[in-house]
């Protein structure tokens, strides 16, 4: 299940006719659980959002115009909160077809703006950043629906999420930059007409270290759609004082499933391993060598006859 359940949006026309509107929110919300529904509408566009609030200090501007509304919010954590987390999900209807987005974020440090526009032209964008938790992005239109999750450990992501007049897009950057234990999962599924993809990244560093240069990852995720889809996700690795592992699998309609590193003609062993003395391991007998970094990566294109996917680079377009 994604953010997105893509209920009916009733037929009915709010807002019609009115010259200017503006709503103004601010909330505090420490520890209690709120909900809120907010609807957005003109002649030629719907926009229904749903919001879930925890810990967090929360602000939304509205202005409704004859043919046009737009709408602003954001959110970061509340004085004193234990934990915070949001869910923000919003379900617009145009004169072309329906999209829509979603974002939940449960962590101890966050952020998040969102921006509505409706009307001549129609998006949703999301811009976030979080820490140690929990991300869960998900967005739809007539020809796609992408979900996408990342779980944090003593790592941190800061990243985009759009839907733009029946077009969609999602980028992030990760990084860990700390002499500590980390991990990362990273999902990506995307569905585009008749055919899928899905992208599962892992990395796991281990406790004990052997030296004082930290072992350090950066990771990017991403993915778009507009007359095809892209998915894709690498992680850079550069060796230091504490062991890793690292890989990327992916699944599809399009062809078998496939490994990075590669398992058939790769060169370094799958998972990849590099231990406590800044060493990575060489497929086959165990022998380790000394890089400065080493990246894996996998991404999927998908189009209407089919679509193939690369192990060695990322476009992003």
């Amino acid at each position: 299940m994604g953010l997105i359940d893509r209920p009916a949006i009733i037929e009915d026309q709010k807002a019609m006719g009115l010259i200017a509107l503006s709503i103004i929110l601010l909330a505090s919300i420490s520890s209690a659980e709120v909900s809120l529904q907010n609807t957005y509408a003109t002649s030629g566009s719907e926009t229904r959002e749903s919001i879930y609030l925890r810990g967090v200090d929360y602000t939304n501007t509205a202005s409704i115009y004859q043919t046009t509304y737009s709408a602003s919010s954001a959110a970061s954590p509340a004085e004193n909160a234990r934990g915070s987390r949001f869910e923000d999900t919003a379900h617009m209807r145009t004169p072309n077809g329906d999209q829509g987005a979603g974002l939940m974020i449960d962590a101890s440090d966050l952020n998040y703006t969102r921006r509505i526009s409706g009307g001549q032209s129609n998006s949703v964008l999301f811009s976030y950043r979080s820490g140690s938790g929990t991300v869960l992005m998900d967005y739809f239109t007539p020809k796609s629906a992408m979900q996408e999750e990342i779980y944090l450990n003593n790592n941190s992501y800061i990243g985009d999420l759009a839907v733009f007049d029946l077009k969609a897009y999602s980028m992030g950057d990760g990084e860990c930059s700390l002499d500590a234990q980390s991990s990362l999962k990273h999902n990506i599924t995307m569905r585009f007409l008749d055919k899928f993809n899905q992208i599962n990244a892992v990395l796991n560093t281990e406790p004990m270290n052997g030296g004082e240069v930290p072992l350090k990852y950066t990771w990017t995720g991403y993915s778009s759609q507009r007359d095809y889809a892209l998915s894709g996700i690498n992680i850079k690795l550069t060796p230091g004082n504490r062991s890793a592992t690292a890989w990327i699998d992916g699944i599809s309609s399009i062809m078998e499933a496939k490994f990075s590193p590669d398992k058939e003609k790769g060169l370094y062993a799958y998972p990849l391993q590099i231990n406590e003395h800044g060493k990575i391991r060489l497929k086959g007998d165990d022998i380790w060598v000394y890089e400065a970094n080493r990246t894996i990566v996998m991404q999927y294109r998908l189009n209407a006859t089919g679509g193939e996917v690369d192990l060695e680079n990322s476009t992003k377009e």
